[in-house]
Parts: C-alpha cells; structure tokens; sequence
C-alpha cells in the first residue's frame, strides 16, 4: 500500500504540473489604459483555417482600453468591396479615404474570444455579390502597449487657506451673527 500511495502522489503531482503547463496563469489582467496593437486572423466560421476576406484587412488592429472598456479599430482594404461590416453591437466608421480605397471602422469587443462578423462583398469586375459570416480571432498574446493614457495632473499646488468661507453658522446651524 505505501507503493500505491507513492504512485497515487506522483500522479497527482504530475496532474498538477501538467496543468500548469498546458494552461499557464491567464492574461486577463486589466490591460493598462490607452492604445494598443493586437494581431488578428479574419476566419472562416467555426474554423481556425483563414478566409480570403482575411486579405481584405490590414494588420494589426489597434486596440483602445478605457476604464476597462476595450474597442479594436480596424483598417479595411479594397473598402469598395466590402459594402457591409456588421460585427456584434455595430460599427463606427472612423474614417473613409476613396483615394487609397481604405475604411477604418471600430467595434467593441468584451474579451478576445472569437467574434463573428457578419460581411457582404460586392466585386463588380468579377461578377462577385456574396454575404456571408467570418470569425474575427484577436491574439490576446500579440498585444503591444503604443501610448499610455494620459492620467488627469492633480492639482499640486498647496492651500494657502486664502480662499474664505461664506458659511458663518455655528453649530446648531444658527448665524454666528446673533
């Protein structure tokens, strides 16, 4: 029976070494507030295998932390062909450039989880008119702190005491004035 117990204790120490190993402590700690990079892959549903429209993107992303509020704007190229982006809770669009054929939009996201997006291309060269789903997988590991916030500067200058008080009551309330 020690032999059991010997071997019963080994398995347990090597579950728990195993565990640590395959799944390492999470990074889900608060990211610091302020722009970030963040590399992506634009796939096919359900599928880690990347869809064409993954060429349709620039990349990285870049990712704003508010307060722990997280939004990833992202540039579209050929912005032509991609008559509609509708990621979960809608999109805004940032900015438009006809010239160079790029949209950059932002959406919100909750955690890094894969989002599906749901798109239309319309290719009118090539006779190209679909709509169709796409999972958008944020790699929480690529992400790449750009610039911090700028926290608000308190105000370092000491009281004086030069500012006066208009409340002359006492402590019953009643006007020091009786």
């Amino acid at each position: 029976t020690c032999i059991n117990m010997k071997r019963l204790f080994l398995i347990v120490v090597i579950t728990l070494l195993a565990s640590f190993y395959m799944n390492p402590l999470s990074t889900d700690a608060a990211l610091v507030d302020g722009i970030h990079t963040i590399n992506y892959q634009v796939n096919k549903p359900d599928s880690s295998s990347a869809s064409i429209a993954n060429d349709y993107f620039t990349k990285p992303a870049k990712l704003i932390v508010d307060n722990g509020t997280m939004k990833v704007q992202i540039t579209i190229k050929n912005s032509s062909w991609v008559t509609e982006f509708n990621p979960p809770g809608g999109v805004t669009v940032i900015s438009s450039n006809p010239g160079s054929n790029e949209r950059v939009v932002q959406f919100s996201i909750n955690n890094f989880n894969p989002i599906r997006v749901e798109m239309t291309v319309d290719i009118d060269d090539l006779d190209y008119h679909h709509s169709y789903g796409t999972d958008f997988v944020f790699f929480e590991n690529s992400i790449q702190l750009v610039e911090a916030a700028q926290k608000p500067q308190q105000n370092t200058q000491p009281n004086t005491g030069s500012q006066s008080s208009n409340n002359q009551s006492g402590e019953n309330g009643e006007s020091a004035n009786n």
